[in-house]
């Protein structure tokens, strides 16, 4: 009859566990950002599968901030800076949890100019020309810049910014060749309020977006959900993975 039997030395065992817990907040600092980062991963192939074709600059709006010994946890949250644009955070938080938006900021720019009221949302019209509209059926914002502009809702500095030099005399609105911006913010016969433009080449005249009282979003996006549901599935193998990264750091 063979017995399998091991000659083991006290000494050998406890070193061997007082490397492994050495080896332990090395590891899990690792595991713990590694896992925020399939997290991101994940959140983002959510964002492509409930938003319709969504920008580069959407897409590239998460960031997992690393977990450090002295802080030994990883966040995955948006990037709260976007330059002159808006953070992606914004709009997305909205579609996180639904329910009315706030105004934007070209919304509280007419607001202030007096061209809309406060009560009111800008909302792309479903009548603009395709040509107007971007691929996501938005209004890009070099058309808002001359909409603002027209308006007079920029403020002084926005205005001298926006003017041409030959322009900055009359100290009135930009005018693009072949176009025109007004704005309607009550309704006035058969002009429903809103921003309409004028080609001047055509004369005709189109809604470009509509004034509304409510603007709702729906929630669609699990940003948590769906990136803790990934890390904690990814932890144990990244965990796993740390521990066989340090040797090193044990000896």
């Amino acid at each position: 009859m063979i017995v399998p039997s091991a000659n083991l030395n006290a000494n050998e065992v406890a070193r061997f566990y007082a490397d492994q817990k050495r080896k332990v907040p090395f590891a899990a600092v690792w595991a713990l950002t590694q896992s925020a980062k399939v997290a991101e991963s994940a959140i983002r192939d959510e964002m492509r599968r409930v938003l319709h074709s969504p920008r580069e600059w959407t897409l590239r709006s998460l960031r997992t901030v690393p977990a450090t010994k002295a802080k030994p946890s990883a966040t995955v949250n948006y990037r709260e800076f976007a330059g002159k644009g808006t953070p992606a955070g914004t709009y997305l938080r909205f579609l996180e949890a639904g329910g009315q938006r706030r105004h934007k900021r070209f919304e509280r720019a007419l607001i202030a100019a007096g061209v809309m009221r406060a009560n009111q949302y800008a909302a792309p019209s479903r009548s603009a020309e395709a040509s107007i509209l971007d691929q996501d059926g938005n209004v890009p914002a070099k058309v808002i810049v001359r909409i603002l502009s027209q308006l007079r809702a920029f403020g002084e500095q926005g205005y001298r910014a926006n003017l041409s030099t030959d322009r900055r005399k009359r100290r009135g609105a930009v005018k693009r060749a072949g176009e025109q911006y007004f704005s309607a913010s009550v309704q006035r016969g058969k002009v429903a309020p809103g921003i309409y433009r004028r080609n001047q080449s055509t004369g005709r005249i189109e809604m470009v977006m509509a004034f509304v009282t409510r603007a709702t979003y729906r929630r669609i996006f699990a940003f948590y959900d769906v990136g803790n549901a990934a890390a904690v599935k990814a932890w144990p193998e990244m965990l796993a993975q740390g521990m066989a990264r340090y040797p090193a750091r044990a000896r």
